[in-house]
């Protein structure tokens, strides 16, 4: 498990660290599985949301679209990504510096071509 910052995986999985391990609670709010994929929303180089590629929706559903309604705002990006170590250290570092997001396709591009084996895996919907 990667504890580098508060995304991590645990058992396949991606969490969210929100606390200490406690007696009662492990601290981690659950993300997204293995299986599924990650996302970030973005417009021009601010970053706007990140997480699960659903919750990532959802929030563009409800909110994405207002800032889109802003005169002089760049259309919201989302990008969607496959769960690997490599992604969720990006996660990590983007969450310790947003302004990342004005690398962030070159820097999943770079994981994908050290990577190949995540652009074989089926998109979830």
């Amino acid at each position: 498990m990667n504890t580098d910052g508060p995304y991590v995986i645990e058992h396949g999985d991606v969490w969210f660290r929100e606390g200490p391990r406690a007696a009662l609670s492990t601290g981690l709010r659950h993300v997204c599985d293995g299986s599924g994929e990650l996302a970030i929303a973005y417009a021009g180089d601010v970053m706007l949301h990140m997480g699960s590629a659903k919750s990532v929706d959802a929030w563009f559903k409800k909110k994405g679209a207002q800032y889109m309604l802003i005169e002089d705002s760049d259309p919201v990006e989302i990008v969607r990504f496959p769960v690997c170590d490599e992604t969720v250290a990006e996660m990590n570092r983007m969450t310790a510096n947003p302004n990342r997001v004005s690398i962030l396709l070159d820097t999943l591009t770079k994981i994908g071509e050290v990577r190949p084996d995540l652009l074989n895996r089926p998109p979830s919907f």
